[in-house]
């Protein structure tokens, strides 16, 4: 009867468990927005029309230019990538974005918000 108490104990903290650690949600930060094809020739595009709706900075610096289904080895950059592009797979949709830091030892900033 020892063993009863115990998976009724067992049953109780799963139970609360599974109210206490539910998952984080979804929130679609709406990359598809874009008016690129996801399949186009590597190279960089204006921030305006890779990401609409975003500013993109890098150490503080406003950028106009981001990258396009390419990025770098190393540098601080913020591309946008399509299906089809050599870097990485796409998360889901047709893009995703792609935030890297590079070794800038100054004061850290996010490299991207929502305007």
């Amino acid at each position: 009867m020892k063993t009863d108490g115990l998976g009724r104990l067992w049953l109780l903290i799963v139970t609360i468990s599974r109210f206490i650690a539910s998952g984080q949600g979804f929130l679609n930060l709406d990359f598809e927005n874009t008016s690129l094809p996801p399949n186009g020739p590597p190279g960089t595009v204006s921030t305006t029309s890779g990401l609409p709706g975003w500013e993109v900075s890098i150490a503080g610096v406003p950028q106009s230019t981001i990258y396009y289904n390419d990025g770098t080895l190393g540098d601080s950059s913020v591309a946008i990538l399509g299906k089809g592009n050599s870097v990485s797979a796409v998360i889901d949709g047709n893009f995703s974005v792609v935030l890297t830091g590079g070794a800038y030892l100054g004061n850290l900033h996010c490299p991207l918000m929502p305007r």
